[in-house]
Parts: C-alpha cells; sequence; structure tokens
C-alpha cells in the first residue's frame, strides 16, 4: 500500500495459496524466501522487496508484455492499455465519464476472483494450507525455526508466517525431489530442525469450510455453501432410503431362517410361537 510501504497495518485477511499446484504458488514461494533469507539486521531495509519495488515492477512489466506483444495484439489491446489503476484512480476515471463502478461489494468480489485468477486456484474454493487448533508453537520454537522472528519481523508480519510455513510443510515433498540440491532451504534451521515433517499431523486444507479450523473461503456467494450442504443431505437421505429398502427386502430371509432355526416340523407356526421366535434372535 502506498500509505503504509512496511506493512505496518498489513494484518492477513486473505491468503491465496495454490495448494495444487507448488510451481506457481505465490505463499509457498515467499514461505521458501523468508526461511531462507535469514535474519535481517537493524540497519537493513524492513521491506521485502527493496525501496525502489515500483520501479522494477514497472520494468519488469514492461519487459514481459513486450516479450508477449502478439498475444497481446491478439486480444485486440496493445502494450499500451495494459496499466495498473488503483480503485482511487477508477473510481475518479468512473465518476468523469459518468459510469458507475458498481457496489462497494461488486468491487470487492472482482478483485478476489481477479487475485484467484492471477494464483491460478483450479479448485473452487480452495482453502490454503493452515494450521489446525492441535499446533500452537512457542515463541522459544518459532525462534528456532526463523532465527529473529519476535525481535526482527512486525507483529503484523509474524501473523502470517503459519500460513508460509503451512505451506511449505504441505509441499515438502515437492521441495526436496524438485529444489536443487544445493538451494538453501536444505540448510535453514526449518528444514535442518525436522519441523516440517513434524508439523504435518497438524496439517490442514479443504474446499470452502474447514470444520476443524473453521476456516471459510471469502468471495464465495451464499447459496454456494447451502447448496453443498443440501447436497450433502440429499446423499444421506438416498443413503437412509436405500438402507430402509435393502432392510424391507431382507424379512422375509430373515423371518425364513429364524423359523428353520426354531421350528422343525411342518405343521402350522401360530403368531405366539412367531412372537417367540423374534423375541429369542433380538
Amino acid at each position: 500500500m502506498k500509505n503504509d510501504p512496511e506493512g505496518r497495518m498489513s494484518y492477513p485477511r486473505h491468503v491465496y495459496a495454490n495448494p495444487s499446484h507448488p510451481a506457481i504458488c505465490p505463499i509457498l514461494s515467499l514461505g521458501v524466501l523468508l526461511f531462507t533469507r535469514g535474519a535481517q539486521v537493524p540497519e537493513s531495509p524492513t521491506l521485502l522487496f527493496g525501496y525502489n519495488a515500483k520501479d522494477r515492477f514497472s520494468a519488469w512489466l514492461a519487459k514481459t508484455c513486450a516479450a508477449n506483444a502478439d498475444d497481446i495484439a491478439g486480444l485486440g489491446l496493445s502494450i499500451s492499455d495494459i496499466v495498473l489503476v488503483a480503485h482511487k484512480q477508477l473510481w475518479s476515471g468512473c465518476e468523469l465519464v459518468g459510469a458507475s463502478v458498481g457496489s462497494k461489494d461488486d468491487t470487492y468480489l472482482k478483485d478476489l476472483e481477479a487475485i484467484n485468477l492471477l494464483a491460478k486456484l483450479q479448485l473452487f474454493g480452495a482453502l490454503p494450507p493452515h494450521f489446525g487448533p492441535s499446533i500452537s508453537l512457542s515463541p522459544a520454537q518459532w525462534e528456532s525455526n526463523l532465527p529473529g522472528y519476535s525481535s526482527l519481523y512486525p507483529a503484523t508480519f509474524r501473523s502470517a508466517v503459519p500460513y508460509l510455513l503451512a505451506s511449505l510443510v504441505h509441499h515438502h515433498a515437492w521441495l526436496k525431489s524438485t529444489l536443487h540440491h544445493s538451494h538453501p532451504l536444505f540448510l535453514s534451521p526449518v528444514w535442518l530442525s525436522g519441523s516440517l515433517t513434524a508439523l504435518a499431523a497438524g496439517l490442514h486444507g479443504g474446499t470452502l469450510y474447514n470444520p476443524i479450523t473453521n476456516m471459510t473461503a471469502t468471495g464465495i456467494p451464499p447459496h454456494v455453501p447451502l447448496y453443498q450442504q443440501l447436497r450433502v443431505v440429499q446423499t444421506n437421505l438416498g443413503k437412509l432410503a436405500q438402507h430402509v429398502d435393502d432392510g424391507f427386502k431382507s424379512i422375509p430371509l430373515q423371518l425364513r431362517n429364524v423359523l428353520d432355526s426354531t421350528n422343525h416340523n411342518t405343521a402350522s407356526v401360530k403368531m405366539e410361537q412367531l412372537n417367540a421366535a423374534a423375541a429369542n434372535h433380538q
């Protein structure tokens, strides 16, 4: 944020992790960076990507667009059409031409969809890897996994670190098989301590809602979870109906087995005998 470049007020509101495609997961890449770059001394910049991140990102965007000029032209656009627009600029532009940008909620949902697209979440409502209530690391444990955790990282950033660690735990096998054997991650405290393996049992994920951790996917229309619940109820009712139907169909066979086991003559059987036989087999 321009008014908060160091992220002092940037508490995690949304976590856009990609649990199924680690190669393009932004949370995983940030986690690898954090746990391998080492503790930052007080004289070093506190910004993660440096003070000139805006200029470097603009240069990167220009190079990326230039390398894909043909694809952009195929969409009926030119490179000059691609810009980064802030919300304030968007509202001002719409006001000038008398257009409506939509309600705040509509804009919010569109932003969520745009970020979902950037994260390439192919599974609808996918929840990020996260820890359940059984996992609670002490300050000393955090310090051993991330030196300088308590003193060199602000509280706002520390609140996001568990999601970065959870992503490392979730993609542990992929990291081990994909990264080069000389990658600094393999020499980091979090890797050498064995924490990634030990924390795997307390890892959670899922789609839309996790009943254990109470994490809910944001930006999901309210009727979608209701539909999911109705589908579960419908499935359970179908299983119940099948169970009842199978039970009724098995009654003649069960009755015959009871009679065969209690009465071996061919004479007529009285109702009292049936009741007694049924009572003995309950």
